[in-house]
């Protein structure tokens, strides 16, 4: 690589990274971090260690052999042979749920086959404590068998070349893992030594420049003085709130009050569990909600599998705990709460309209939220999830297992979400049938399902079979809209002859469609009335308003599917389960995704909605008759519309000018964003007026990455990896961008054929300002201006003149940061340092377990 400019970062493990700025590998707090006395060895010197150089593959519940190393528990608890996740488990994981609160002690952990890798009996010697810690092996395995360039110590020696990139073994290795997920996991300090020995490559850091001297000699002497726990008063001083009175008036709200107040706290609690909270009173930290048997002042948290099964106690109790590990941008899911939130939910919820009354708390017989909640009128809790729809609609695609390429395969990779308006849904509405009970039925999570116990017909009618509901919903959005064709109507006859008469228009977005203004009868606009999310590869990314160009597909969501949505995919899914268990779970989304995309379709004029559906989902073609070997009921493997009995429904909207089905979509988009969104711009995927010829100044970048747009789908976007960072260098200043590969396939219904589904003749691109994704595949050093032969201009250039597999990797090779390149780790830290200096409350460390991966990219 002939260019290289850097950060002058100079990244010492021992606390704050600046007054004022926020610290990625900082504990407790990443803005104003505690300081701790150098006798706090795990906080001082390692944690920030092993943030900077292990949670980037270690920071999940999903990590290689379920190691995770955010924070001193998680050392401790070590490692287990059976993978957190698994596509193709018939029977149920043998230690049932994984997650860090799932066992309050060391010993428990043991019981459930955790292994320790580092030695659980500190009181041994220097040696013997070495020898017992299997992750001290892994890590001089890389410092003694592998010959690396990332060597700037005083001892290192100028004749050390990098290690091969091209090696065909350690490529193989990747190869392997990234595409089978298998890991070679080994529970005793001599089985470790015993696999080294015979395959001495499979060292840490895996795939990557290995420890500098001084890192590693920092953690051979930790391991060698038993891995000390943090001081109880280190601990306590982690864990306490920076302003306690913040915690303790949410935890009085949640905890006190009439019956009704308790099914409120109950319904917040099932919906904000997963998230990270952050107050904005207590700024740089995180906190978990959770359940206990105690009261907060000395609570004993409650420990089942899903937080909606039995606590079996007399009383619960909701209250927080502060995290106080290492934060992974690939499971951190923030939610942003403070004074306001608090004031708003109490008027929601309980002095607000529609007026509710609850004679008995609902309990835990029944795991279907639309009945255990129906007290709460649907469209207070629909105004509730719209308020925090991105936070919501987050967690869907993020969470404790963090790998789910199978899963996300069920979405676009790049679609817009809009939302009905609560007088316009008919499932939020009080006075309408409760058509949310019909389409839930436990979503086939109980009865469990054994290896072979699978009971087809439950799955079909629970999961699959979506019926009841359709129709209940369609019969009640005509009823609507024939009332609205009587307003005006006068005189008994004249109405009764109108209500005989075919429904002559639908829904429409002046009418229906949330366009952000505030249910709190606030002034602004509420950026939750445009979603936007992205799929890259195994994760995905929510964010606010519209961004990434052209979108893939168009979601329009009411009360009834959010809701069904978040339950299915984050309260009542088991992670640790077997196969039939995600197999619901992916088909439940894959049913609730089709009725969004076709609501936005029943906008336009019902001869159009064909053609669009087929352009979104096109069929397998040639596999189509696989589906009368499935049989599952109301499915196809053929374009359709989900929502059958609506396709003739007429729509609220006329008077389109394009002159085919794809324009008009095209056009009714537009509408759409004049409706909710007018003001955003997107300049990084806009064709500007003036296309820059030579590239000098930061706006002809933007103006550079702006001309991508006028590609065809296909062109270069097909060669690209999924999620590329592009950092750009200003002299000394350092522009952040992201360019993600969008691909396309014929069919999102059927998981086990993405491959064969791909249709890369149709891939596209957007390009962000920042960095967008949790997994990067390759991080590019542009220089601005730099020279004719190697900057800016000819970067951007390349990659729109990109046609084969041979251009990609040449472009790599001379932008690219490769994996073993001698500044890696520091161009790494500078990553995750702006990431989370610009981004506070929703950035965390990112993951290399995809970085420049072999073979990958075509």
């Amino acid at each position: 690589m002939r260019f290289r400019c850097l950060l002058g970062l100079s990244l010492l493990f021992t606390g704050a990274w600046a007054l004022g700025s926020a610290d990625p590998y900082a504990v407790g707090n990443r803005v104003h971090p505690p300081v701790f006395d150098k006798s706090e060895r795990f906080l001082t010197e390692i944690q920030p260690l092993l943030g900077g150089r292990c949670l980037a593959c270690h920071g999940c519940t999903d990590s290689p052999c379920q190691l995770k190393l955010g924070s001193y528990d998680e050392l401790k608890r070590g490692g287990h042979m059976e993978l957190a996740y698994s596509r193709t488990r018939v029977g149920r994981m043998e230690a049932g749920a994984t997650r860090m609160q799932d066992a309050g002690s060391l010993a428990e952990w043991r019981t459930k086959s955790f292994f320790p890798v580092v030695s659980d009996k500190p009181g041994a010697d220097k040696a013997a404590n070495l020898q017992a810690s299997i992750l001290y092996q892994f890590l001089q395995q890389g410092r003694e068998n592998l010959k690396s360039a990332v060597e700037t110590d005083a001892e290192a020696d100028s004749t050390k070349a990098l290690f091969p990139l091209e090696n065909e073994a350690v490529n193989t290795l990747q190869r392997n893992i990234y595409k089978d997920y298998q890991f070679e996991c080994k529970a005793t300090p001599a089985e470790a030594r015993a696999f080294l020995k015979k395959n001495p490559l499979m060292r840490m850091p895996f795939g990557v420049p290995q420890l500098k001297k001084a890192e590693f000699e920092r953690f051979e002497s930790y391991v060698a003085d038993g891995a000390p726990a943090p001081s109880a008063k280190a601990a306590a001083t982690l864990a306490a709130p920076s302003v306690p009175a913040v915690i303790d008036e949410w935890q009085r709200f949640l905890n006190g009050g009439d019956k009704r107040q308790l099914l409120v706290a109950r319904y917040l609690f099932e919906h904000m569990y997963s998230h990270h909270l952050h107050f904005s009173q207590m700024p740089g930290e995180f906190y978990r909600l959770f359940r206990s048997s105690k009261s907060c002042e000395a609570p004993q948290e409650i420990r089942t599998e899903l937080v909606t099964d039995p606590p079996k106690v007399g009383r619960v109790y909701y209250c927080f705990e502060k995290y106080t590990g290492l934060i992974a941008q690939k499971n951190h899911v923030p939610w942003e709460i403070g004074p306001k939130t608090l004031a708003r939910y109490r008027k929601l919820f309980l002095g607000g309209s529609p007026s509710w009354e609850l004679k008995k708390l609902p309990g835990y017989d029944s795991s279907n939220q639309f009945i255990y909640f129906e007290a709460i009128p649907s469209k207070i809790r629909y105004m509730f999830l719209l308020e925090n729809a991105r936070a919501i609609v987050d967690a869907l695609v993020r969470g404790d297992v963090c790998k789910g390429q199978g899963a996300t395969y069920a979405i676009s990779d790049l679609f817009w979400v809009f939302f009905l308006k609560p007088d316009s849904d008919v499932s939020a509405r009080s006075e309408g049938p409760k058509l949310s009970h019909l389409s839930w039925r436990n979503l086939g999570a109980k009865p469990e399902f054994g290896p072979f116990e699978v009971d087809l017909k439950l799955v079909e009618k629970n999961v699959l079979g979506n019926k009841e509901y359709l129709a209940a919903f369609e019969f009640e959005t005509r009823r609507l809209l024939k009332d609205r064709q009587l307003e005006g109507v006068e005189g008994k006859a004249a109405r009764a002859l109108a209500r005989v008469q075919q429904l002559s228009t639908g829904l429409s977005i002046q009418r229906d469609i949330w366009d952000g203004t505030r249910f709190d009868g606030e002034a602004g606009h509420d950026l939750n009335s445009m979603i936007q999310v992205t799929r890259h590869g195994r994760s995905a990314t929510v964010q606010f308003g519209r961004k990434g160009g052209r979108p893939q597909a168009i979601w329009v969501m009411n009360y009834a599917n959010l809701e069904r949505l978040y339950y299915n995919l984050v309260v009542q899914f088991k992670y640790w389960e077997n196969l039939a268990h995600k197999f619901g779970t992916w088909r439940h989304m894959s049913y609730v995704r089709r009725e969004g995309e076709d609501l936005f379709l029943s906008f336009l004029p019902s001869g159009d909605r064909r053609e669009v559906r087929s352009h979104y989902t096109k069929g397998l073609k040639g596999f189509a008759t696989a589906e009368n070997l499935l049989r599952f009921p109301d499915h196809s493997l053929l374009p359709m519309l989900a929502t059958r009995l609506g396709s003739s429904r007429p729509s609220g909207e006329n008077n389109f000018k394009a002159g085919t089905p794809l324009a008009r979509a095209e056009e009714l988009v537009g509408r759409f964003l004049s409706h909710v969104n007018p003001k955003e711009k997107d300049p990084l995927n806009t064709v500007p007026t003036n296309i820059p010829s030579d590239v000098k100044t930061l706006d002809e970048v933007v103006a550079a990455f702006g001309s991508l747009a006028r590609h065809v789908p296909g062109e270069f976007q097909r060669w690209i990896a999924d999620t590329n960072f592009v950092r750009v260098h200003e002299g000394e200043k350092v522009h952040y961008f992201t360019v993600l590969g969008n691909r396309a396939y014929d069919i999102g219904d059927v998981v086990f054929l993405q491959g064969l589904a791909r249709r890369p003749d149709e891939d596209t691109h957007s390009v962000y300002e920042g960095l967008i994704g949790n997994f990067p595949n390759i991080d590019f050093e542009v220089p601005l201006p730099g020279t004719a032969e190697h900057g800016a201009s000819d970067f951007l250039k390349r990659l729109g003149s990109l046609k084969s597999t041979a251009d990609w990797e040449a472009l790599k090779a001379d932008y690219g940061l490769r994996r073993n390149a001698r500044e890696f780790w520091t161009t790494y830290d500078a990553i995750n340092f702006w990431n989370v200096n610009n981004d506070p409350i929703g950035a965390g460390i990112k993951d290399l377990i995809e970085y420049d991966l072999p073979e990958l990219e075509s």
